[in-house]
């Protein structure tokens, strides 16, 4: 969606790749494109399917199954998908300085989402509609990694990169009220430790703590968005067009990662 043509190959031509043999290092210059959204940077892409598959519509159905597949490497090592998207971001990495590499992960869950999670060390943004369906998967999700919760909390607990945000939200502060109650329920239940009020190393949060990972950004819903194509519409990336619905997310995400706006 940011970029008018695509490079030759995709994230999905890597991983069918890096299933079977090791990948060399031109595959990474075949998969990267510059987007010309930049606004006084770089911003470049690396699209989930690329210009061959594009062309070649009928093979990505069965690239997507022979993704997930675990090989062994030379040296009788197993490589799972998370060690090849750590390879991949690295080898993505080592071509740019970026102040910041954002991965817009496969929606739903499957088998491969929570090793992924946890492993890249990254900001997690959980991010949902205040529906049911939202609070239902999330309990799913959250209750398997509270499998993995720290004995002690501490600077280093994954608990902390986790943070909620509440998509397609409308004006009225009871339904944001609504959003962060459910949501401070679904972590108390699954994630956040049980000793009562806030102990130094338990991780622990009053309910208004902005800094709580329950404590949701927000993004409105606008209908301007709802035919996303910043291509046929530039003015749908120009700031002063989108800082009214996605200002306060912006801010908020800016102040987490450590960048300005």
């Amino acid at each position: 969606m940011l970029l008018r043509s695509l490079p030759s190959l995709g994230a999905l031509d890597y991983y069918v790749e890096s299933s079977l043999v090791s990948v060399e290092d031109s595959i990474f210059d075949q998969m990267i494109m510059p987007s010309e959204f930049a606004d006084g940077g770089i911003l470049h892409v690396v699209p989930a399917v690329g210009a061959n598959s594009e062309a070649n519509p009928a093979n990505v159905l069965a690239k997507i199954s022979r993704a997930y597949v675990e090989r062994t490497d030379e040296k009788g090592n197993d490589l799972s998908f998370l060690d090849r998207t750590r390879m991949l971001l690295t080898k993505l990495s080592e071509k740019s300085s970026y102040d910041a590499i954002f991965v817009d992960a496969r929606a739903g869950l499957n088998e491969a989402t929570a090793g992924v999670l946890l492993g890249l060390g990254a900001e997690i943004l959980l991010f949902g509609i205040n529906t049911p369906q939202t609070f239902s998967g999330y309990r799913f999700l959250l209750s398997h990694l509270g499998r993995f919760r720290p004995a002690e909390s501490g600077d280093r607990d994954w608990r902390y990169r986790l943070h909620m945000v509440h998509a397609k939200a409308g004006p009225s502060p009871t339904e944001h009220a609504s959003f962060r109650t459910q949501a401070f329920e679904l972590f108390a239940d699954t994630i956040y430790d049980q000793e009562e009020g806030v102990e130094a190393n338990s991780f622990n949060f009053d309910y208004d703590d902005q800094a709580a990972p329950h404590f949701a950004l927000t993004i409105l819903d606008d209908s301007n968005f709802s035919e996303f194509d910043p291509l046929a519409r530039s003015d749908q990336v120009s700031r002063h067009f989108y800082d009214r619905t996605f200002g306060q997310f912006i801010t908020g995400l800016a102040e987490k990662i450590g960048l300005r706006t």
